[in-house]
């Protein structure tokens, strides 16, 4: 990839649709990229950079978007959010609903970038974000704090979840659609696995398994769907902890 100038590049995030694509770099940048599948070629389409935003951990696309994309980033003072739309672009967009804003620097393109800050007391240096596979919801969660965030975006509001202690390592959403408020956090050192989803009165509820020292980058979630008479969804979810492979079916 081209346009970086010499910076060392660090996380990355892939759109679900496979288009776009956003690095992290050392100086606290977030460069945007753009497939070009007819000439097999990515190209810098914009550059995020603000005084607000340091100390960038994680970055997630937002899913189920089309004319216009969404990206969640993890940082020193909480949750940042850039919205670009390429067919408002020179036009002045609605406002963003947080008390903290700012202009990103946009370069390469003609988007329209609008900025957010998400933050929460006691909140900060934010080390994991996810989307629902539907996009409604955004979690986070910090190695130093106990509580899994749950952000309604537009509103800026959020729910805390608290049943780990120590800090959260990681999150990640179930991929199914039909499971989409399904959500899974790992305790920091990977000591406990903990599964969240809604009761049927709307309630977030949530079982723990005991895992000591299982590495929250060799995750993967798969769900099976069996059509049919006896129609159901099975979730896989395989891991390891450091020593073995570990295998959950439910």
């Amino acid at each position: 990839l081209v346009g970086m100038r010499g910076t060392q590049p660090g996380k990355i995030a892939l759109a679900d649709d496979w288009v776009l694509l956003a690095i992290i770099t050392g100086d606290d940048a977030v460069y945007c990229y753009r497939i070009d599948r007819e000439h097999d070629t990515w190209t810098c389409t914009a550059v995020l950079r603000t005084r607000l935003v340091r100390s960038v951990t994680c970055l997630a696309f937002r899913p189920c978007m089309t004319q216009s994309w969404m990206l969640a980033a993890g940082c020193e003072r909480g949750l940042a959010l850039w919205t670009a739309d390429a067919q408002s672009a020179g036009a002045a967009g609605p406002a963003p609903r947080s008390a903290e804003t700012a202009q990103a620097s946009v370069a390469h393109a003609p988007l329209y970038v609008c900025f957010q800050l998400l933050e929460a007391w006691g909140h900060h240096h934010v080390s994991s974000v996810a989307w629902s596979a539907d996009g409604h919801m955004l979690a986070s969660s910090t190695c130093s704090d106990s509580a899994v965030l749950v952000w309604q975006v537009g509103a800026g509001s959020y729910q805390a979840h608290y049943r780990i202690r120590g800090g959260v390592e990681h999150l990640c959403w179930s991929p199914s659609l039909e499971d989409a408020g399904v959500l899974l956090s790992i305790a920091h050192r990977g000591s406990v696995v903990r599964i969240w989803s809604t009761n049927p009165d709307g309630e977030w509820v949530s079982t723990a398994w005991d895992r000591p020292r299982l590495d929250p980058d060799l995750l993967a979630w798969h769900v099976k769907v069996q059509v049919g008479r006896d129609s159901h969804r099975r979730h896989y979810l395989i891991g390891a902890d450091f020593t073995k492979s570990l295998l959950w079916c439910w």
